[in-house]
Protein backbone atom coordinates (compact mmCIF):
# COMPACT_ATOMS: atom_id res chain seq x y z
CA UNK A 1 0.00 0.00 0.00
CA UNK A 2 2.67 2.28 0.52
CA UNK A 3 3.91 2.25 -3.16
CA UNK A 4 0.25 3.60 -4.15
CA UNK A 5 -0.07 7.32 -3.51
CA UNK A 6 -2.83 8.32 -0.92
CA UNK A 7 -4.00 4.62 -0.29
CA UNK A 8 -3.34 5.32 3.25
CA UNK A 9 -6.28 7.67 3.35
CA UNK A 10 -9.14 5.81 1.96
CA UNK A 11 -11.66 4.96 4.30
CA UNK A 12 -14.43 2.71 3.84
CA UNK A 13 -17.71 3.34 5.27
CA UNK A 14 -21.82 2.41 4.90
CA UNK A 15 -23.91 5.07 3.79
CA UNK A 16 -27.63 4.86 3.01
CA UNK A 17 -29.44 7.45 1.27
CA UNK A 18 -32.15 5.22 -0.11
CA UNK A 19 -33.21 5.91 -4.06
CA UNK A 20 -31.05 8.41 -5.72
CA UNK A 21 -30.73 9.94 -9.00
CA UNK A 22 -27.26 10.75 -10.28
CA UNK A 23 -25.11 11.44 -13.31
CA UNK A 24 -21.54 12.18 -14.15
CA UNK A 25 -19.92 15.64 -14.55
CA UNK A 26 -16.94 16.43 -16.12
CA UNK A 27 -15.41 19.64 -15.88
CA UNK A 28 -14.71 22.24 -13.66
CA UNK A 29 -16.52 22.62 -10.37
CA UNK A 30 -18.51 26.05 -11.79
CA UNK A 31 -19.94 23.84 -14.41
CA UNK A 32 -21.98 21.84 -12.02
CA UNK A 33 -24.28 24.86 -11.86
CA UNK A 34 -25.16 23.69 -15.48
CA UNK A 35 -25.26 20.48 -15.04
CA UNK A 36 -27.63 19.80 -11.35
CA UNK A 37 -30.91 21.07 -13.68
CA UNK A 38 -30.03 18.25 -15.68
CA UNK A 39 -30.37 15.73 -12.67
CA UNK A 40 -33.86 17.65 -11.69
CA UNK A 41 -35.11 17.58 -14.97
CA UNK A 42 -34.30 13.36 -15.29
CA UNK A 43 -35.93 13.16 -11.69
CA UNK A 44 -38.97 15.52 -12.57
CA UNK A 45 -39.66 13.39 -15.80
CA UNK A 46 -39.33 10.34 -13.69
CA UNK A 47 -41.70 11.29 -11.21
CA UNK A 48 -39.48 11.39 -8.30
CA UNK A 49 -38.55 14.96 -6.30
CA UNK A 50 -35.61 15.50 -4.75
CA UNK A 51 -35.97 14.64 -0.91
CA UNK A 52 -32.34 15.59 0.54
CA UNK A 53 -28.81 17.16 0.40
CA UNK A 54 -26.69 17.34 -2.84
CA UNK A 55 -23.72 14.45 -2.69
CA UNK A 56 -20.58 14.43 -4.69
CA UNK A 57 -17.98 11.84 -5.35
CA UNK A 58 -15.03 13.29 -6.60
CA UNK A 59 -13.70 10.38 -9.14
CA UNK A 60 -9.82 12.62 -9.62
CA UNK A 61 -7.71 13.46 -7.11
CA UNK A 62 -7.81 17.43 -7.00
CA UNK A 63 -5.08 19.55 -5.55
CA UNK A 64 -5.09 23.27 -5.66
CA UNK A 65 -3.88 25.08 -8.21
CA UNK A 66 -4.18 22.20 -11.15
CA UNK A 67 -6.33 22.51 -13.99
CA UNK A 68 -10.07 21.53 -13.69
CA UNK A 69 -10.39 20.54 -17.21
CA UNK A 70 -10.55 16.82 -16.69
CA UNK A 71 -12.45 16.52 -13.50
CA UNK A 72 -14.95 13.88 -13.11
CA UNK A 73 -17.70 14.29 -10.31
CA UNK A 74 -20.60 12.35 -9.71
CA UNK A 75 -23.60 14.69 -8.81
CA UNK A 76 -26.27 12.71 -7.05
CA UNK A 77 -29.81 13.60 -5.23
CA UNK A 78 -31.71 11.28 -3.16
CA UNK A 79 -35.22 11.00 -4.10
CA UNK A 80 -38.56 10.46 -3.05
CA UNK A 81 -41.54 9.04 -5.82
CA UNK A 82 -44.08 12.06 -6.04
Amino acid sequence: MDQIPFANQVERFSHTSGKCVQLLHMGPFAGELETLPVLQQFATANGLRKSGMNQEIHLVNFEKGQSQEHLQTILRDPVTVI
